[in-house]
């Protein structure tokens, strides 16, 4: 009997985990097309995205205020395009580091999270840049689901939690919260704001199922 509540328990353990992540993937899909520049598919899947199927409640109001896209494109260009003259809400990591890591090593750090996944950057990718970051854990949280099930996968998906733990740990949860505090300075990217809130706190909730699974 015991047994059996035990074997119950654990198949349930692993359906959740396989949803949990299948919802994961979603999210930072969202989030990655979210802080990319706003072209038009991006700005399509923006108006209706995968997760309005899945959340229900007001988390994605602010969504309701999404700016037409000529609008957003203007004001990210403005706001995030530091290069050609934007006011200063960089979406690059390395431009709030606090002393506690060099640029170099900001950049190589990210690289090597990188490159133990097989995964390279093209020439005009930047290591640090929020949509590099959200779109390498878009692609562990894959990762975590083709390799769900599969014969000797828990040593793989132990790898893969661990990762995703030491990137939300060491960049993106510092990294957002620095951004959170750089937009709200400005009413013009208030949708900006909202999403950030929105990523910010999902990144936290986020680590926290990691760290739980890394326990099981």
């Amino acid at each position: 009997m015991n047994g059996k509540v035990v074997t119950l328990r654990n198949e349930r353990y692993l359906k959740n985990f396989l949803e949990e992540n299948k919802l994961r993937v979603l999210f930072y899909e969202f989030f990655k097309d979210g802080f990319s520049y706003p072209n038009k598919e991006v700005y399509n899947s923006l108006k209706n995205p995968q997760l309005k199927k899945v959340i229900k409640g007001d988390a994605l109001s602010f969504l309701e205020g999404l700016p037409p896209l000529d609008n957003l494109q203007v004001i990210y260009t403005t706001y995030f395009d530091v290069v050609f003259g934007g006011k200063g809400c960089h979406l690059r990591e390395g431009e709030y580091l606090k002393n506690k890591m060099s640029m170099s090593k900001l950049l190589l750090e990210c690289k090597g999270f990188y490159k133990n996944f097989g995964l390279y950057l093209q020439p005009n990718e930047l290591p640090d840049s929020l949509e590099i970051e959200l779109e390498f854990m878009y692609y562990l949280t894959n990762l975590l689901v083709e390799n769900f099930g599969k014969d000797d996968s828990e040593n793989k998906i132990k790898k893969i939690l661990m990762a995703q733990k030491d990137f939300l740990e060491r960049h993106l949860v510092h990294f957002v919260s620095s951004l959170k505090e750089c937009l709200k300075k400005y009413e013009e990217v208030e949708f900006y704001h909202k999403m950030c809130i929105f990523l910010y706190d999902f990144l936290r909730y986020d680590l926290d199922f990691v760290l739980l699974n890394l326990d099981k």
